[in-house]
């Protein structure tokens, strides 16, 4: 990831009056922040400012009376329950008192069957104290969620990985590595199991070591003490000063300091110190995200450990900078006391606010204004994130087509993008559009992530969202609440069919299984396709009609039926108003009681391939009958039963009609009627059940205004 770090350059002045900035104990260790039941022994660690006494006992009793003095981390060596009290005394002799209860229960790690992480708290429980040096990686299983913390246990957020700290780190200080069990190598009804451990992170960089020994003291940077009564002393050029003596100094102006013997002596050397001004401190933020704590000027300044300091410090010796790094999930952030000195001369405290954040920001939500799993129009997508200072990157895959396997499930809907850092953009806070696309399914992918000032980059949030705004299920088997007509939640009839097809400029419906309709008016007016799987089989009754105005419809794959035979007047099945019909591989029976037409059709385009259609009726039947259009039959089975039969009658339209076979069964029958047509008939057969045809040609009825084209047709049996 390119980096998007600012130099973040703060200066620090120093402080004189900071006893009250310490004026809090802090008890790192333990805690009851995440848990009061622990699974490893606990750790007392206490952070107290100068001049602070602290006290502990174990036993619930008054410290002071009945406990032991803290002045280092110590073990509590106790399972159990454990009551633990701490008091502390400051330098005005006010206490004030902290009571912690916790249990420890270490049969819990019996609990705990994964080598690696047997392994891991093996190596934690070796010591008390884990000592960790700079550079030095700690492996935290992945099926652990950890937490670090300088201040107290916090819940563990993040999934175990390699921690550590740059080697290059000059602080020294302790951590609280807080662990629990995710469940994943626990049996289901298991409550979490927590630990809690202390780090020591040992610096591996050690400062300058020398001493310059002068006649004098520097307290607090103002206030020199003249120390050695073998010299006298002048300040700034001023009147010659015994020893034992007390200045106060202006330090934002530089002084000297002379001293020679006291024993007058015209040779006597004298010798000088400057003290020059005050110089504050910076810390600026690295491009690795360490801080770097440096003075602001180029100096023989020098930082060093405070000495009322225990928890946090520079390693030993004199430090021309100090490096402050933390552990990857950590976000430490102190007010850390150096010691300054000048030439290896004390020179008084001073105070770093100083900050290294390498925790994970929140990961950002991404919401959509359709949750379903198949949405069928626009989807709006908004991305949020609960910290308005982290930036929030994203990046959106697709649209891509979607196969029909992948709509049945039956193959997986993944992004194949290979995801790249460059591909993310900034997102600006406004809500996106993802369209739906017109003739096809299509998904989206979108991948967000936040970024803080630290650089530091969450986990990536997904969402992968489907759009199908023209497949649909119909599946009668299944029943299912609040069906949408996907695949998983199918209707389970005809009764939503006329107002998605009409308001979708494409519509695809697969039918599964039989479905019986009754007393349903299909007036279809965009364009759709009816396509069986699973043996789909779609049975029309009584009081049924099939309009299909100005649109195309395609059937395929399907077996239809329409065996009304209670009507006495004359029905037509299909009605095709300027419009186009494509029907293949498919079976279609019309039954009627007086008259029957399969298909009626105006100024539209018929095509059929590899399917057959039969129209049964008492007095007149016919498969087609066209005005105004023009029809194609390809390997088709055209059968007509009744009193009257005509196969295909046509006005001022053409028809064309290879390999077909048309089975014609009455009294009077014709295979077609051309009235001002055109009729072209290759390589099919005419069935007329023995009659005395002579030859095809005679099954095909045309007035003088129409036009016949015949070939290589035959007459079943000749």
């Amino acid at each position: 990831m390119k980096k998007n770090l600012k130099a973040l350059f703060v200066f620090i002045s120093l402080l004189f009056f900071v006893n009250l900035l310490f004026a809090e104990v802090k008890i790192l260790s333990p805690s009851t922040n995440v848990s009061n039941v622990w699974a490893n022994k606990q750790i007392l660690v206490v952070d107290a400012s100068d001049g602070e006494d602290v006290f502990y006992s174990f036993s619930g009793e008054d410290p002071l009376t009945s406990g032991f003095v803290y002045d280092e981390p110590v073990l509590i060596d106790l399972t159990g329950e454990v009551d633990l009290k701490i008091t502390s005394v400051n330098k005005k002799h006010q206490r004030k008192d902290f009571s912690i209860k916790y249990k420890v229960d270490e049969t819990l790690n019996k609990k705990i069957t994964s080598k690696p992480e047997t392994n891991f708290f093996n190596k934690l429980n070796n010591s008390p104290i884990f000592d960790l040096p700079c550079g030095t990686q700690l492996n935290i299983p992945e099926t652990l969620k950890y937490s670090v913390s300088s201040i107290a246990q916090c819940s563990p957020a993040e999934n175990g990985r390699e921690i550590y700290v740059s080697e290059n780190s000059t602080l020294e200080r302790f951590a609280c590595l807080t662990l629990q069990s995710n469940g994943q190598n626990l049996s289901p009804d298991s409550e979490p199991i927590f630990w809690n451990y202390i780090i020591h992170v040992v610096p591996i960089v050690k400062g300058e070591l020398s001493k310059n020994n002068l006649p004098f003291q520097i307290d607090e940077w103002s206030k020199i003490n003249l120390t050695n009564n073998k010299f006298i002393y002048s300040i700034d050029d001023g009147w010659w000063q015994r020893s034992g003596q007390q200045f106060e100094l202006d330090r934002q102006v530089p002084h000297i300091i002379k001293w020679q013997s006291v024993d007058y002596n015209k040779f006597n050397i004298i010798q000088s110190f400057e003290i020059p001004a005050i110089v504050g401190i910076h810390c600026q933020l690295q491009e690795d995200s360490t801080a770097l704590i440096s003075f602001a000027e180029k100096t023989n300044f020098r930082f060093a450990k405070n000495s009322g300091n225990a928890m946090c410090s520079p390693s030993a010796g004199l430090h021309e900078t100090i490096l402050v790094d933390a552990f990857q999930g950590e976000n430490f952030e102190c007010l850390l006391p150096l010691d300054v000195y000048l030439e290896n001369v004390y020179q008084g405290k001073i105070f770093a606010s100083v900050q290294v954040n390498r925790k994970r920001p929140t990961v950002p939500q991404i919401q959509l204004s359709d949750k379903s799993e198949i949405a069928r129009n626009d989807v709006k997508c908004k991305i949020t994130n609960e910290n308005d200072t982290e930036k929030i990157m994203y990046y959106v895959s697709g649209p891509h087509p979607l196969s029909f396997e992948q709509l049945t499930y039956k193959q997986e809907i993944c992004s194949t993008a290979d995801i790249k850092d460059t591909m993310f953009i900034e997102y600006d806070n406004s809500e996106f559009t993802l369209n739906a696309d017109f003739d096809k399914a299509v998904a989206y992918h979108i991948y967000a992530y936040s970024l803080d000032k630290w650089d530091n980059v969450s986990d990536v949030s997904f969402a992968n969202v489907v759009i199908d705004s023209f497949n649909y299920f119909i599946n009668p088997a299944v029943k299912v609440e609040n069906p949408d007509g996907t695949y998983l939640k199918p209707f389970c009839d005809f009764s939503q069919v006329e107002q998605i097809v009409n308001k979708n400029s494409w519509t695809n419906f697969y039918v599964s299984g039989k479905i019986q309709l009754e007393n349903i008016d299909l007036n279809l007016k965009q364009n759709f396709q009816l396509s069986g799987i699973d043996k789909a089989q779609i049975e029309f009754g009584k009081n049924t009609n099939f309009i299909v105005n100005g649109a195309t419809c395609v059937l395929d794959n399907l077996l239809i039926k329409n065996t009304d035979v209670e009507t006495e007047n004359e029905t037509t099945f299909f009605n095709i108003i300027a419009g186009q019909l494509q029907i293949s591989d498919s079976e279609i029976l019309f039954t009627q009681n007086k008259d029957a037409i399969l298909i009626n059709a105006v100024k539209s385009i018929l095509i059929f391939a590899n399917c057959g259609l039969t129209s049964v009726a008492n007095d007149y039947s016919c498969v087609l009958d066209a005005n105004n259009s023009k029809i194609n039959l390809n390997n088709c089975r055209i059968s007509c039963v009744g009193d009257t039969v005509v196969c295909t009658s046509l006005r001022q339209s053409r028809i064309g009609s290879t390999n077909s076979t048309f089975n014609v069964s009455g009294t009077n029958k014709r295979v077609c009627e051309l009235y001002s047509s055109d009729g072209s008939f290759y390589s099919n057969i005419f069935d007329t059940k023995n009659d005395s045809f002579t030859s095809c040609k005679d099954l095909i009825w045309k007035d003088e205004k129409s036009k016949l084209v015949e070939s290589k047709n035959k007459l079943a049996g000749n």
